[in-house]
C-alpha cells in the first residue's frame, strides 16, 4: 500500500501510522520494530510537516510501545510551537496524568529561554558575531521556531547598520525574512522588519548611533 504514496511523505507518514496500529493489534513485534526504525529515520523530517501529523505519530508511538521515540517527536513539536498554547494544551492530554508531558514542555521551555537568554546577553554587549553563531546553531536544532529566527533577523539587521552591510549578509536576512513569512510570523512584525531591510542600503558603512531604538525588537 506505500508505494502508491512513495512522492507524498504525509502520506507515507499516515500509511506508517495505520500499519503501526495494525501490526501492534496482532502482536507483530518483528514488523512493528522496523516501522518504529523508519519514524526514526525520517524524525527530523517530520519538524516540516504539520503539526496535527506529527502529534499523531507521537500518540501512536506512545500506544504501540515505543515512549523513548514519541518524546523525541514530542520534544521536536514543543520547541518549533513553543508558543502555540493550544498545541501544548493537546501535548499535554497525550498522557492522563500530564505530568510527564508537562516535563517535556518546561524542559523544552527552558532550553529555549537559555539558548535565547544567552544569545540576546552577548549581543547587548556588543558580541554579535557571538550571539549570531549561537541562534544559528539553534535554528539548526530547531528550524521552525519563530522566536529564535526573529532574534536572529534582528542581531543581522543591527550588525549591519553598526558594522556595515554586504551581500552576503543582505542575502542571508532576505532568506531569514523569507522564512518567517513562509512560518506565518506576524504581518506587522514582518513590516516592522522589511521597514529596517530597506534601510539598509544607506548602511554600506557603520553607522552605530542609528540603531540604539532597534534593540528593543528581540524577544528575550
Amino acid at each position: 500500500m506505500r508505494s502508491q504514496y512513495r512522492h507524498d511523505l504525509e502520506a507515507q507518514l499516515r500509511v506508517i501510522v495505520l500499519e503501526m496500529e495494525l501490526y501492534y493489534a496482532e502482536m507483530n513485534i518483528k514488523v512493528l520494530a522496523e516501522l518504529h526504525q523508519k519514524i526514526e529515520k525520517m524524525k527530523n523530517t517530520l519538524q516540516g510537516l504539520g503539526s496535527d501529523l506529527q502529534l499523531l505519530i507521537a500518540k501512536v508511538l506512545m500506544q504501540t510501545g515505543n515512549p523513548k521515540l514519541a518524546a523525541a517527536v514530542i520534544n521536536q513539536l514543543i520547541i518549533n510551537n513553543i508558543d502555540d498554547e493550544k498545541l501544548l494544551e493537546d501535548i499535554r492530554g497525550l498522557d492522563k496524568s500530564r505530568l510527564e508531558m508537562e516535563r517535556l514542555i518546561q524542559d523544552a521551555k527552558q532550553e529555549l529561554l537559555s539558548v535565547n537568554n544567552h544569545a540576546v546577553n552577548l549581543f547587548r554587549h556588543g558580541q554579535v558575531n557571538e550571539a549570531l553563531t549561537i541562534l544559528v546553531k539553534a535554528m539548526e536544532k530547531m528550524p521552525y521556531n519563530k522566536t529564535i529566527l526573529l532574534n536572529t533577523i534582528t542581531m543581522l539587521l543591527v550588525d549591519m547598520k553598526t558594522y556595515g552591510a554586504d551581500k552576503e549578509k543582505l542575502t542571508k536576512t532576505q532568506d531569514f525574512m523569507h522564512k518567517a513569512t513562509v512560518l506565518g510570523v506576524s504581518e506587522s512584525k514582518l513590516n516592522q522588519l522589511q521597514f529596517e531591510f530597506s534601510k539598509l542600503g544607506d548602511y554600506k558603512t557603520p553607522l552605530v548611533s542609528r540603531h540604539a531604538n532597534f534593540y528593543g525588537t528581540l524577544a528575550a
